[in-house]
């Protein structure tokens, strides 16, 4: 029996070398040459990456149809990167205080936006963090009390 023509490879990170979602990043950037982030802070950039507004994290259906954004290299790498993984923004008014109503001085805890993908940032800042508990707990290491040689 032939495999199906549409079926997604398993591995997500195949997914942006697709015909289809190139076209549609192109297109996105066609109607949007300007980064949205920058836009939004008084700043003309040319937008140079198709953004899922959404993160994908490994859906499929998501990933074909989810919302896109236009957004410069570096808003797409450390700005959405970081609020992706804190769950908000950390952009202040000119009062100081924060604009992201998910932030956590707020009251409300943010609901972080964990990847099930073993490479993601997040996977990956949890592991260190692990490491750095394991540094900072004592090892206990209980001598037998014999003699030695």
């Amino acid at each position: 029996m032939p495999a199906k023509r549409n079926a997604p490879d398993a591995d997500p990170r195949r997914w942006y070398a697709y015909q289809s979602h190139r076209n549609r990043a192109h297109y996105q950037l066609k109607t949007e040459p300007l980064c949205r982030f920058c836009k939004q802070e008084g700043r003309t950039t040319p937008a140079t990456v198709a953004d899922h507004v959404i993160p994908v994290d490994g859906d499929w259906w998501r990933f074909r149809m989810g919302e896109l954004q236009s957004l410069c290299y570096d808003c797409h790498d450390r700005v959405k990167r970081t609020i992706e993984l804190r769950g908000y923004s950390s952009k202040v008014d000119t009062s100081g205080w924060p604009i992201d109503p998910n932030h956590p001085v707020y009251g409300q805890s943010p609901e972080p936006q964990p990847s099930n993908h073993p490479t993601s940032s997040r996977a990956r800042w949890r592991q260190i963090q692990k490491a750095k508990r394991e540094l900072r707990s004592p090892t206990i290491v209980e001598d037998g009390g014999g003699e030695r040689n």
